[in-house]
Protein backbone atom coordinates (compact mmCIF):
# COMPACT_ATOMS: atom_id res chain seq x y z
CA UNK A 1 0.00 0.00 0.00
CA UNK A 2 1.18 3.65 -0.92
CA UNK A 3 1.03 5.83 2.06
CA UNK A 4 0.98 8.99 0.95
CA UNK A 5 -2.01 10.63 1.95
CA UNK A 6 -3.90 11.80 -1.48
CA UNK A 7 -7.21 14.10 -1.84
CA UNK A 8 -9.38 14.05 -4.46
CA UNK A 9 -11.15 16.80 -4.91
CA UNK A 10 -15.48 17.14 -6.24
CA UNK A 11 -18.07 19.32 -6.09
CA UNK A 12 -20.94 16.03 -5.24
CA UNK A 13 -21.63 13.08 -6.49
CA UNK A 14 -24.42 13.79 -8.43
CA UNK A 15 -25.28 11.39 -11.61
CA UNK A 16 -22.85 13.31 -13.92
CA UNK A 17 -19.91 12.05 -16.65
CA UNK A 18 -17.48 13.79 -14.06
CA UNK A 19 -18.87 12.24 -10.76
CA UNK A 20 -19.04 8.80 -12.40
CA UNK A 21 -15.46 8.64 -13.22
CA UNK A 22 -14.49 10.21 -10.15
CA UNK A 23 -16.25 7.05 -7.92
CA UNK A 24 -15.11 4.78 -10.19
CA UNK A 25 -11.39 6.02 -9.90
CA UNK A 26 -11.35 6.06 -6.22
CA UNK A 27 -13.19 3.04 -6.13
CA UNK A 28 -10.08 1.30 -7.93
CA UNK A 29 -7.72 3.56 -6.17
CA UNK A 30 -8.31 2.85 -3.31
CA UNK A 31 -6.87 -0.61 -2.91
CA UNK A 32 -3.39 0.40 -3.48
CA UNK A 33 -3.71 4.06 -1.41
CA UNK A 34 -4.25 3.64 2.21
CA UNK A 35 -4.28 7.75 3.06
CA UNK A 36 -6.81 8.24 0.07
CA UNK A 37 -9.91 10.57 0.65
CA UNK A 38 -12.53 12.01 -1.99
CA UNK A 39 -13.43 15.44 -0.58
CA UNK A 40 -16.42 16.87 -1.47
CA UNK A 41 -18.11 19.97 -1.15
CA UNK A 42 -21.96 18.91 -1.14
CA UNK A 43 -22.24 15.20 0.67
CA UNK A 44 -24.84 14.55 -1.92
CA UNK A 45 -25.50 12.61 -5.22
CA UNK A 46 -27.04 9.39 -6.41
CA UNK A 47 -23.44 7.89 -6.60
CA UNK A 48 -22.71 8.81 -3.58
CA UNK A 49 -23.65 5.08 -2.11
CA UNK A 50 -21.45 3.44 -4.14
CA UNK A 51 -18.62 4.87 -2.61
CA UNK A 52 -17.27 3.95 1.10
CA UNK A 53 -17.83 5.93 3.73
CA UNK A 54 -14.68 5.64 4.94
CA UNK A 55 -13.30 7.30 1.75
CA UNK A 56 -15.17 10.69 1.50
CA UNK A 57 -14.13 13.61 3.82
CA UNK A 58 -16.49 15.79 3.62
CA UNK A 59 -16.16 19.43 6.08
CA UNK A 60 -19.62 21.25 6.55
CA UNK A 61 -19.39 24.99 5.95
CA UNK A 62 -18.86 26.37 9.47
CA UNK A 63 -21.47 28.80 10.64
CA UNK A 64 -19.33 31.86 10.83
CA UNK A 65 -18.44 31.34 6.75
CA UNK A 66 -21.92 31.02 5.91
CA UNK A 67 -22.30 34.28 8.09
CA UNK A 68 -19.42 35.97 5.88
CA UNK A 69 -20.44 35.00 2.56
CA UNK A 70 -24.43 36.28 3.45
CA UNK A 71 -23.97 38.95 1.48
CA UNK A 72 -23.05 37.25 -2.12
CA UNK A 73 -26.05 34.71 -1.23
CA UNK A 74 -28.37 36.30 -4.15
CA UNK A 75 -24.99 35.50 -6.53
CA UNK A 76 -25.13 31.62 -6.15
CA UNK A 77 -22.24 30.85 -7.67
CA UNK A 78 -20.09 33.44 -5.75
CA UNK A 79 -21.18 32.48 -2.72
CA UNK A 80 -20.37 28.52 -3.07
CA UNK A 81 -17.06 29.51 -4.51
CA UNK A 82 -16.31 32.02 -1.24
CA UNK A 83 -17.90 29.00 1.22
CA UNK A 84 -15.56 26.25 -0.92
CA UNK A 85 -12.37 28.04 0.11
CA UNK A 86 -13.01 27.48 4.04
CA UNK A 87 -14.31 24.12 2.96
CA UNK A 88 -11.09 23.03 1.18
CA UNK A 89 -8.80 24.94 3.86
CA UNK A 90 -10.26 22.66 6.58
CA UNK A 91 -10.05 19.64 4.40
CA UNK A 92 -6.36 20.39 3.89
CA UNK A 93 -5.73 20.96 7.55
CA UNK A 94 -7.17 17.61 8.23
CA UNK A 95 -5.56 15.34 5.87
CA UNK A 96 -2.53 17.57 5.07
CA UNK A 97 -2.59 15.62 1.61
CA UNK A 98 0.65 14.95 -0.41
CA UNK A 99 -1.17 15.73 -3.67
CA UNK A 100 -4.54 17.46 -4.38
CA UNK A 101 -6.49 16.31 -7.75
CA UNK A 102 -9.18 18.98 -8.42
CA UNK A 103 -12.12 17.91 -10.86
CA UNK A 104 -14.04 20.82 -12.21
CA UNK A 105 -13.64 24.77 -11.94
CA UNK A 106 -16.13 24.79 -8.90
CA UNK A 107 -13.20 22.88 -7.16
CA UNK A 108 -9.99 23.99 -9.61
CA UNK A 109 -11.19 27.80 -8.88
CA UNK A 110 -11.28 27.78 -4.64
CA UNK A 111 -8.13 25.32 -4.36
CA UNK A 112 -6.21 28.56 -6.63
CA UNK A 113 -7.64 31.15 -4.17
CA UNK A 114 -6.16 28.19 -0.96
CA UNK A 115 -2.85 28.19 -2.33
CA UNK A 116 -2.60 31.91 -2.52
CA UNK A 117 -3.74 32.53 1.37
CA UNK A 118 -1.55 29.55 2.42
CA UNK A 119 1.93 29.75 0.47
CA UNK A 120 3.18 26.96 2.97
CA UNK A 121 1.10 24.27 1.31
CA UNK A 122 3.80 22.36 -0.14
CA UNK A 123 1.44 19.47 -1.73
CA UNK A 124 1.61 18.52 -5.36
CA UNK A 125 -1.57 20.53 -7.50
CA UNK A 126 -2.96 18.07 -10.31
CA UNK A 127 -5.95 19.74 -12.24
CA UNK A 128 -8.03 17.06 -14.21
CA UNK A 129 -9.94 18.15 -16.82
CA UNK A 130 -12.61 16.77 -17.64
CA UNK A 131 -14.43 18.79 -20.42
CA UNK A 132 -12.69 21.71 -22.79
CA UNK A 133 -12.97 24.20 -21.09
CA UNK A 134 -10.61 26.28 -23.03
CA UNK A 135 -12.34 25.96 -26.04
CA UNK A 136 -15.81 26.38 -24.15
CA UNK A 137 -14.58 29.93 -22.41
CA UNK A 138 -13.91 31.00 -25.84
CA UNK A 139 -17.31 30.95 -26.54
CA UNK A 140 -18.67 31.78 -23.60
CA UNK A 141 -20.21 35.40 -24.77
CA UNK A 142 -20.67 37.21 -27.91
CA UNK A 143 -17.94 39.47 -27.08
CA UNK A 144 -15.11 37.69 -28.11
CA UNK A 145 -12.47 40.10 -26.14
CA UNK A 146 -14.41 39.06 -22.81
CA UNK A 147 -13.68 35.77 -23.59
CA UNK A 148 -9.60 35.86 -24.22
CA UNK A 149 -9.92 37.83 -21.17
CA UNK A 150 -11.52 34.31 -19.50
CA UNK A 151 -9.21 32.26 -21.50
CA UNK A 152 -6.04 34.21 -20.21
CA UNK A 153 -6.96 34.26 -16.65
CA UNK A 154 -7.53 30.98 -16.58
CA UNK A 155 -4.95 29.86 -17.88
CA UNK A 156 -2.98 31.80 -15.54
CA UNK A 157 -4.76 30.06 -12.67
CA UNK A 158 -3.98 26.84 -14.77
CA UNK A 159 -0.05 27.77 -14.71
CA UNK A 160 0.42 27.55 -11.15
CA UNK A 161 -0.63 23.90 -11.12
CA UNK A 162 1.96 21.47 -10.95
CA UNK A 163 0.74 18.61 -13.47
CA UNK A 164 -2.33 18.60 -15.76
CA UNK A 165 -4.30 15.58 -16.79
CA UNK A 166 -6.87 15.51 -19.21
CA UNK A 167 -9.39 13.02 -20.59
CA UNK A 168 -8.69 13.10 -24.46
CA UNK A 169 -5.96 14.08 -27.17
CA UNK A 170 -8.49 17.23 -28.26
CA UNK A 171 -8.37 18.49 -24.63
CA UNK A 172 -4.78 18.10 -24.27
CA UNK A 173 -4.02 20.22 -27.33
CA UNK A 174 -6.51 22.99 -26.29
CA UNK A 175 -4.38 23.13 -22.86
CA UNK A 176 -1.20 23.42 -24.04
CA UNK A 177 -2.18 25.93 -27.23
CA UNK A 178 -4.42 28.52 -25.23
CA UNK A 179 -3.56 27.89 -21.76
CA UNK A 180 0.09 27.59 -22.62
CA UNK A 181 0.94 24.44 -20.81
CA UNK A 182 4.48 22.87 -21.62
CA UNK A 183 3.75 19.47 -22.89
CA UNK A 184 5.44 17.82 -20.46
CA UNK A 185 3.23 19.04 -17.50
CA UNK A 186 0.28 17.64 -19.18
CA UNK A 187 -0.53 13.46 -20.00
CA UNK A 188 -3.97 11.83 -21.40
CA UNK A 189 -6.20 9.04 -19.01
CA UNK A 190 -9.29 8.73 -20.33
CA UNK A 191 -12.63 8.39 -18.55
CA UNK A 192 -13.17 5.21 -16.97
CA UNK A 193 -16.46 2.86 -18.11
CA UNK A 194 -17.62 0.20 -16.56
CA UNK A 195 -18.45 -2.11 -19.44
CA UNK A 196 -19.17 -4.95 -17.76
CA UNK A 197 -21.75 -3.15 -15.63
CA UNK A 198 -23.57 -1.51 -18.75
CA UNK A 199 -23.61 -4.55 -20.69
CA UNK A 200 -25.54 -6.36 -17.55
CA UNK A 201 -27.93 -3.26 -17.33
CA UNK A 202 -28.15 -2.95 -21.03
CA UNK A 203 -29.99 -6.66 -21.07
CA UNK A 204 -33.30 -5.61 -19.55
CA UNK A 205 -36.24 -5.63 -21.75
CA UNK A 206 -36.49 -3.27 -24.87
CA UNK A 207 -38.11 -0.26 -23.49
CA UNK A 208 -39.45 0.76 -26.76
CA UNK A 209 -41.57 -1.20 -29.54
CA UNK A 210 -40.26 0.96 -32.27
CA UNK A 211 -37.67 1.56 -34.58
CA UNK A 212 -35.66 4.71 -32.92
CA UNK A 213 -32.22 6.75 -33.21
CA UNK A 214 -30.51 7.52 -29.89
CA UNK A 215 -29.11 11.00 -28.56
CA UNK A 216 -27.94 11.02 -25.00
CA UNK A 217 -27.14 14.40 -22.88
CA UNK A 218 -27.85 17.47 -20.90
CA UNK A 219 -30.29 19.67 -22.95
CA UNK A 220 -28.00 22.64 -23.37
CA UNK A 221 -26.96 24.53 -26.80
CA UNK A 222 -23.31 22.99 -26.40
CA UNK A 223 -24.95 19.43 -27.48
CA UNK A 224 -26.80 20.92 -30.56
CA UNK A 225 -29.69 18.65 -30.41
CA UNK A 226 -31.49 21.05 -32.87
CA UNK A 227 -28.89 20.22 -35.51
CA UNK A 228 -29.80 16.38 -34.67
CA UNK A 229 -33.44 17.24 -35.48
CA UNK A 230 -33.19 19.17 -38.56
CA UNK A 231 -31.09 15.80 -39.71
CA UNK A 232 -33.97 13.90 -38.45
CA UNK A 233 -36.37 16.29 -40.59
CA UNK A 234 -34.50 15.08 -43.61
CA UNK A 235 -34.24 11.46 -42.52
CA UNK A 236 -37.95 10.75 -41.94
CA UNK A 237 -38.61 11.56 -45.55
CA UNK A 238 -37.74 7.97 -46.85
CA UNK A 239 -37.25 6.00 -43.72
CA UNK A 240 -40.38 4.71 -40.97
CA UNK A 241 -37.87 5.83 -37.86
CA UNK A 242 -38.53 7.77 -34.58
CA UNK A 243 -36.26 10.08 -32.44
CA UNK A 244 -35.49 9.35 -28.66
CA UNK A 245 -33.51 11.36 -26.86
CA UNK A 246 -32.58 11.27 -23.49
CA UNK A 247 -31.93 13.87 -20.54
CA UNK A 248 -32.85 16.82 -18.78
CA UNK A 249 -31.87 20.37 -19.20
CA UNK A 250 -32.84 24.04 -20.31
CA UNK A 251 -33.10 23.97 -24.08
CA UNK A 252 -35.92 20.95 -23.56
CA UNK A 253 -38.69 23.98 -24.04
CA UNK A 254 -36.87 25.00 -27.26
CA UNK A 255 -36.11 21.51 -28.39
CA UNK A 256 -39.67 20.34 -28.64
CA UNK A 257 -41.09 23.81 -30.37
CA UNK A 258 -38.67 22.94 -33.30
CA UNK A 259 -39.87 19.44 -33.41
CA UNK A 260 -43.79 21.18 -33.31
CA UNK A 261 -42.04 23.82 -36.43
CA UNK A 262 -40.94 20.48 -38.56
CA UNK A 263 -44.71 18.73 -37.77
CA UNK A 264 -42.57 15.32 -35.67
CA UNK A 265 -43.78 16.32 -32.58
CA UNK A 266 -45.45 12.49 -32.72
CA UNK A 267 -42.02 11.00 -34.07
CA UNK A 268 -39.66 13.15 -31.48
CA UNK A 269 -39.64 11.76 -27.94
CA UNK A 270 -38.21 13.08 -24.43
CA UNK A 271 -38.73 10.38 -21.85
CA UNK A 272 -36.17 12.99 -19.55
CA UNK A 273 -33.31 11.27 -17.33
CA UNK A 274 -33.82 7.66 -17.14
CA UNK A 275 -31.97 5.41 -14.71
CA UNK A 276 -31.05 2.89 -17.36
CA UNK A 277 -30.39 4.49 -20.69
CA UNK A 278 -27.83 1.12 -21.57
CA UNK A 279 -31.19 -0.73 -22.46
CA UNK A 280 -32.37 2.71 -24.77
CA UNK A 281 -28.79 2.24 -26.62
CA UNK A 282 -29.10 -1.57 -26.52
CA UNK A 283 -32.10 -1.62 -28.66
CA UNK A 284 -31.30 1.58 -30.52
CA UNK A 285 -30.89 1.30 -34.47
CA UNK A 286 -28.07 3.82 -33.54
CA UNK A 287 -26.72 6.43 -31.45
CA UNK A 288 -25.96 9.84 -32.80
CA UNK A 289 -23.76 12.78 -30.70
CA UNK A 290 -24.18 16.36 -32.51
CA UNK A 291 -22.04 18.27 -29.59
CA UNK A 292 -20.19 21.31 -30.95
CA UNK A 293 -17.50 20.42 -27.99
CA UNK A 294 -16.83 17.29 -25.97
CA UNK A 295 -14.17 16.54 -23.87
CA UNK A 296 -13.97 12.81 -24.03
CA UNK A 297 -18.12 11.58 -24.84
CA UNK A 298 -18.77 8.66 -22.11
CA UNK A 299 -22.23 7.80 -24.07
CA UNK A 300 -20.21 6.96 -27.23
CA UNK A 301 -17.95 3.81 -25.32
CA UNK A 302 -21.23 3.06 -23.81
CA UNK A 303 -23.23 3.00 -26.43
CA UNK A 304 -19.96 0.79 -27.71
CA UNK A 305 -20.45 -1.66 -25.09
CA UNK A 306 -23.78 -2.31 -25.71
CA UNK A 307 -23.04 -3.01 -29.40
CA UNK A 308 -24.90 -0.39 -30.64
CA UNK A 309 -23.65 1.55 -34.06
CA UNK A 310 -22.57 5.38 -33.19
CA UNK A 311 -21.87 8.44 -35.21
CA UNK A 312 -20.39 11.65 -33.51
CA UNK A 313 -19.62 14.75 -34.77
CA UNK A 314 -16.02 15.92 -35.20
CA UNK A 315 -16.17 17.56 -31.91
CA UNK A 316 -13.10 16.86 -30.35
CA UNK A 317 -13.10 13.78 -27.78
CA UNK A 318 -14.49 11.25 -29.82
CA UNK A 319 -11.72 11.28 -32.17
CA UNK A 320 -10.12 9.39 -29.71
CA UNK A 321 -12.36 6.75 -29.71
CA UNK A 322 -13.53 6.05 -32.65
CA UNK A 323 -11.56 5.22 -35.98
CA UNK A 324 -13.38 5.82 -38.76
CA UNK A 325 -15.67 3.46 -40.46
CA UNK A 326 -13.69 1.15 -38.42
CA UNK A 327 -15.74 0.92 -34.85
CA UNK A 328 -18.12 3.88 -35.99
CA UNK A 329 -18.54 7.12 -37.64
CA UNK A 330 -17.23 10.58 -37.27
CA UNK A 331 -19.31 13.55 -39.55
CA UNK A 332 -18.56 17.30 -39.48
CA UNK A 333 -21.44 18.88 -37.79
CA UNK A 334 -24.10 19.95 -40.74
CA UNK A 335 -27.10 18.60 -40.89
CA UNK A 336 -26.49 17.26 -44.48
CA UNK A 337 -23.45 15.02 -43.16
CA UNK A 338 -25.64 13.92 -40.68
CA UNK A 339 -28.31 12.82 -42.74
CA UNK A 340 -25.81 10.65 -44.76
CA UNK A 341 -24.22 9.04 -41.73
CA UNK A 342 -27.61 8.26 -40.78
CA UNK A 343 -28.84 6.88 -44.16
CA UNK A 344 -25.72 4.99 -44.33
CA UNK A 345 -26.46 2.98 -41.28
CA UNK A 346 -30.37 2.31 -42.23
CA UNK A 347 -29.18 0.98 -45.45
CA UNK A 348 -26.61 -1.24 -44.64
CA UNK A 349 -27.43 -2.79 -40.93
CA UNK A 350 -24.11 -5.58 -41.97
CA UNK A 351 -21.78 -2.50 -42.22
CA UNK A 352 -23.23 -1.40 -38.82
CA UNK A 353 -22.55 -5.12 -37.33
CA UNK A 354 -19.17 -4.63 -38.54
CA UNK A 355 -18.40 -1.56 -36.74
CA UNK A 356 -20.23 -2.81 -33.76
CA UNK A 357 -18.25 -6.01 -33.39
CA UNK A 358 -14.59 -4.06 -33.77
CA UNK A 359 -16.13 -1.48 -31.33
CA UNK A 360 -16.91 -4.01 -28.53
CA UNK A 361 -13.33 -5.29 -28.76
CA UNK A 362 -11.70 -1.91 -28.81
CA UNK A 363 -13.02 -0.45 -25.76
CA UNK A 364 -11.91 -2.95 -22.94
CA UNK A 365 -9.05 0.07 -22.81
CA UNK A 366 -11.30 1.94 -21.25
CA UNK A 367 -12.30 -0.26 -18.04
CA UNK A 368 -12.22 0.97 -14.91
CA UNK A 369 -8.77 -0.69 -13.26
CA UNK A 370 -6.87 0.04 -17.08
CA UNK A 371 -7.97 4.16 -16.44
CA UNK A 372 -6.77 4.06 -12.78
CA UNK A 373 -3.83 2.33 -13.45
CA UNK A 374 -2.42 5.06 -15.58
CA UNK A 375 -3.87 7.41 -12.95
CA UNK A 376 -1.77 4.95 -10.00
CA UNK A 377 1.26 5.34 -12.39
CA UNK A 378 0.77 9.18 -12.58
CA UNK A 379 0.34 9.98 -9.03
CA UNK A 380 3.45 7.56 -8.34
CA UNK A 381 5.88 9.38 -10.58
CA UNK A 382 5.12 13.28 -9.54
CA UNK A 383 5.53 11.86 -6.12
CA UNK A 384 8.85 10.35 -6.89
CA UNK A 385 10.27 13.55 -8.80
CA UNK A 386 8.74 15.91 -6.61
CA UNK A 387 11.22 18.54 -5.26
CA UNK A 388 8.71 19.25 -2.36
CA UNK A 389 9.16 18.37 1.25
CA UNK A 390 6.17 16.13 1.22
CA UNK A 391 4.90 14.38 4.52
Amino acid sequence: MREHPVLLLCPSLVGAGVERRVYLLINQLAAHWSRLKLGLLREEGEFLSRVDKKQILYVAPTALSQLLCLPFKPCTELYHFLVAIGQIRAMLKTLKPAVVVTFTLETTLPMYVVRLLDSSNNNLWIISEDSNTAVATGKACKIRPVNKILQTLLGYIYQTADFVTTVSSAVQYSVEQIYAIPPEHINVIHNPIDCVAIRQLGNASPPLDFDYILAVGRLVKVKQFDLLIQAFAHTIKSYSIQLVILGEGPELFNLKQLAEQFKLAQLIHFPGFVDNPWVYMKHAKMLVLTSQVEGFGNVIVEAMAVGCPVIATDCGGPNDIIQQSINGLIVSPKPESIVQAIEQFLDDPDFCNQLSSQAQQDIEQYNPEHSAARFDTMLVQLLSTSRLRLP
